[in-house]
């Protein structure tokens, strides 16, 4: 499947370099707010088309929304509103429930081993993105969404 990274920060660069190293996805565009920051999430996930909009973004299965938190609501509003993603595509963000500091050496990542990974959503999502995180060594399990906040 074809996945197309819409954040070019440490979150989006280490799942696209993990992924893309894996197998688990191809890498698609890789969407970040400058040209530079595009080309050099690219550059180290060793994959992808930089792009610096998300109207300059192709078709993908998959849409990882790796942005600030609080740009992942307009990000989603784009797409639909683009009409970018079709109505089978997976969209997923990552949640930023901790600070920027526990991923200060996520760029020096080789594995994900053993790394926790909480997951809702719906069932159809969820069978893509269990095994794709499964296969850079994730344990995924999975929270009921009202109790999301208490993780």
């Amino acid at each position: 499947m074809r996945l197309n990274i819409i954040g070019g920060g440490r979150l989006g660069r280490t799942l696209g370099r993990l992924w893309h190293a894996s197998g688990a996805f191809v890498i698609g565009e890789v969407c970040a707010r400058s040209a530079a920051g595009a080309a050099a999430a690219v550059d180290f996930i060793g994959a992808g088309r930089a792009c610096d909009a998300l109207r300059a973004m192709r078709e993908a299965e998959v849409w990882l929304l790796a942005p600030p938190d609080d740009a992942i609501g307009g990000c989603a509003a784009e797409l639909a509103t683009g009409r970018l993603c079709r109505t089978d595509d997976i969209v997923f963000h990552c949640s930023g429930a901790l600070s920027s500091a526990a991923l200060a050496t996520a760029a020096a990542v080789q594995s994900f081993a053993g790394t926790a990974c909480a997951a809702d959503g719906d069932a159809a999502a969820l069978s893509v993105l269990e095994p794709a995180f499964a296969r850079i060594g994730a344990r995924v399990f999975r929270i009921e969404r009202a109790a999301k906040p208490l993780y």
